[in-house]
């Protein structure tokens, strides 16, 4: 049976179980390149997500005091590392699709984008999406997107839902977006090189007209 989840900014599905064994979840990236902006939504699926967050709160075990999420852009190269090992010995297997497009188009290429990624999940047969909460009204877009992209078969055939970055597996889409982000803007490439050798990202990032 379909499972449609919606919740708006306010009611976040935050700690909430995870439903299902596949899980994918979702983040952006929009890095500036000239007149055009590369906008990335990026989608890691993962098998037995359960021990990957456990592996992933153990990133800090020697800062036990910290509380503030993984945050790519923050971080330093150990915590990057770290996180860039557990993502390839964990076998997590990312899905990147980005367009090039000006500033205020910005809202018509996500939703593209994410009907394009939603097709990439339904071929995998995902149990769960979780996708990282923008506003209220990006995620009211993100809903409208799935419904209407889903409609002749008969609804999104996988459970959706928004969460904060406390969400510790939201944490791997942000990685690979921050890989992706210097790869696409000519940046320090180790990141990006790495996740392609561990067999992460396949290809690279796909173009999505």
């Amino acid at each position: 049976m379909v499972q449609q989840v919606s919740r708006p900014r306010e009611t976040l599905a935050d700690g909430e179980e995870i439903v299902g064994d596949l899980i994918a979840v979702m983040d952006e990236t929009t890095p500036h390149l000239g007149a055009g902006v590369y906008y990335v939504l990026t989608t890691a699926v993962t098998m037995a997500p359960g021990e990957l967050t456990a592996a992933i709160h153990g990133l800090f075990s020697d800062t036990p005091g910290r509380t503030r999420p993984f945050h790519w852009i923050t971080e330093g190269v150990t915590a990057k590392q770290r996180m860039i090992d557990i993502i390839i010995d964990s076998g997590v297997v990312a899905i990147s699709r980005h367009q090039s497009v000006g500033r205020k188009s910005q809202n018509q290429a996500r939703e593209i984008l994410i009907k394009a990624i939603a097709d990439d999940l339904a071929r995998e047969k995902i149990d769960h999406l979780v996708i990282e909460s923008g506003d209220r009204s990006t995620n009211a877009r993100d809903k409208a997107a799935l419904l209407d992209h889903f409609r002749a078969d008969g609804g999104v055939p996988f459970t959706y839902d928004w969460r904060s970055k406390k969400e510790p597996l939201l944490w791997i889409a942000d990685a690979i977006n921050g890989a992706i982000h210097a790869h696409l803007t000519g940046g320090d490439q180790t990141w990006f090189e790495q996740l392609q050798a561990g067999d992460v990202l396949g290809r690279g990032p796909v173009y999505t007209n």
